[in-house]
This record gives C-alpha cells, structure tokens and sequence, in this order.
C-alpha cells in the first residue's frame, strides 16, 4: 500500500486557486450595476429576480402536458392574467433553449422578466428547430449580455431589442409589417404661452411654405430687417401702413407739397420725420392700441398681444 504525499507548497497553491474561482463565482469581479453587491437596493433587486426565475423554473410544465392547466393554476397562484402568465411560461421555456444565456442569467441574476420576454419575443421571428441558428444566437446574446467590467450599465430594453432585431436578422423568416399609411396632414394654426414668451407657428402644404419663406427673405432683403421682423410686418399689415407712409415726394423741387388723402398737404421734410424709425414705432404702437380699443380685449390679452408683437420686433421670437 503507497502512500501518497503532497507538498504543502502545492496543497496550499492548490486550495487557494480553488477559493479564488469559488470566491469568483459568488462574487465576480465583472458584474452589472444591477447585480451590486455594494448597493442593498441592487441586492434586493437580485434576490427578488432570483426568486421568480426559481419559481418560473420550477413550474414550468414538461412539454408533453398540457400548458392550459399549468397556466390556469398559476394566474390563480400570481393573481396575474393569462397574457403574463403565458408569456412568462413562453419566456422561461425558451431560456432552457439557450442554455449559455440560461448559465449567465443564473450566475448574475441579472436580467428581469419584462427583458426575458423581450428576448423571446424577438426570436419568435426565426425558425426554432433549427439547432444551429439558435446556437449562433445564444452564443452572441450571451457575449452581449456578459459583464465585462465592475458595475456596468445592463443595456436598456431599446438596446437590447435593437441587438436582438441585428443578430437574428440573417435568420428572420418573419413576413414585414404591411403599416397603414399615415392620414394626410391637414393646415394648422396654433399660438402657445408659456409664461412671458409666445410661440407662433403654421403647419400648411410646401408650395404655400415655400412662397411664405420667399416673401419673407424679400421683405427683410429689401427693408433692411431680421426676417423675424419681416415676417411680424407681414402677418400684422405693416407692410401696406408703411406703404402709405412712404409716400414719395418731388425732392427736386425744393418745398414741394407731398400730396395726401382728404385734401391735406405735407412737406417733404414732414414726410421724412415720419419716416423715422422713431416715427415708425410710435405709429405702429398707435395702430395696435386702436386695434386692440376696438376689440375691448381683456388687459391680460391686451398685455400679452403688446409684449409678443414687442419681442417680435426685437426678433426675440
């Protein structure tokens, strides 16, 4: 009878490369934010996690019985309905088909059962018995589900979809979505508060878009203003009072009357000082505290129509 000796060297080396891949698997140094350890809220959030994927698991009814029993006693047992109850049976059953990403899921714990559902629902677009797509698919979701560094974000549910929808597309044998057409747009006008701003805006067809944004450019071109003053011209008639205003004169001879309605004359040197920005503005605040007289508006409207038509000659809107 030999007795075996081993060096206490090498026991000791051997014991501890064991603990380090005992403590690795409790405790991995690569992990997801939603699986830390450090955090009593993310621990909470794994035991709970583990919890339901031991008891999905574990009722889960073997393929050669009836699913109907098996769900009507769970929606009773869950208080949930039949659409969780059998898409939970759905997602679990199809976690045992990947058997990669079924090992990750019970080291980490990290994925919940709203993504577990996403992932099924995402391969139901390929053919199932075909061993070998499934297998390039476990493999790679697996890679994409597996930490690779301490406290890393778990990927949203767009991603993961968005994952998914790339790594199956080669095996997609789904039929597209045949989506109704979008109704057609029809022409809106809104005006929108929001505290001591004001917003204005007009959705119409293209032509008529396009003619708006020219005549637009063509008045701020030709009067030397922003095109936020162009257009407030525009929309409020300032355009033909200004036009009335200008009223040209004979400047080449010297004191030459300017002619005006109901009989009435002025200089040319009359006609220039209303022409001055000065003038503008007050003629213009003139004419909108008469329109706004006529209309007996509220003074908070009345207010609020003065400080937009305000910013918009200052091109703040």
């Amino acid at each position: 009878m030999f007795t075996l000796t081993i060096d206490p060297a090498l026991e000791k080396g051997r014991n501890s490369t064991s603990e380090r891949e005992g403590l690795n698997l409790l405790r991995p140094a690569a992990y997801f934010s939603v699986s830390d350890r450090h955090d009593k809220a993310a621990i909470r959030g794994t035991r709970a996690r583990q919890e339901d994927h031991a008891m999905w698991q574990e009722e889960l009814p073997d393929d050669d019985k009836d699913d109907r029993l098996t769900i009507a006693r769970l929606r009773r047992s869950t208080g949930r309905g039949d659409r969780y109850v059998t898409s939970a049976v759905s997602a679990h059953r199809r976690l045992r088909q990947l058997p990669k990403l079924k090992r990750l899921q019970e080291r980490h714990y990290h994925l919940d059962l709203a993504r577990l559902k996403l992932i099924d629902s995402v391969l139901n677009k390929i053919d199932g018995s075909n061993d070998d797509h499934i297998a390039i698919v476990d493999d790679e979701i697996t890679a994409y589900l597996t930490p690779t560094r301490a406290n890393q974000d778990l990927p949203t549910p767009g991603q993961l979809d968005k994952k998914l929808n790339a790594i199956i597309q080669p095996f997609d044998t789904s039929e597209p979505e045949q989506c109704d057409p979008l109704p057609d747009r029809k022409d809106r006008f809104t005006v929108g508060y929001d505290g001591d701003r004001s917003h204005v805006s007009l959705e119409t067809d293209a032509k008529t878009g396009k003619e708006i944004e020219e005549r637009v450019r063509a008045y701020a071109s030709s009067h030397n203003v922003s095109q936020t003053e162009a257009l407030s011209a525009l929309l409020s008639g300032e355009e033909e009072s200004k036009s009335t205003t200008d009223s040209p004169h004979a400047y080449d001879t010297p004191d030459s009357p300017t002619p005006e309605t109901r009989n009435s004359h002025r200089t040319p040197s009359t006609t220039d000082d209303l022409n001055s920005p000065s003038a503008t503005m007050q003629d213009r605040a003139r004419r909108r505290s008469l329109r706004l007289g006529r209309h007996a508006a509220p003074d908070r409207f009345r207010r609020g129509a003065v400080s937009l038509s305000r910013r918009l000659l200052r091109g703040r809107v």
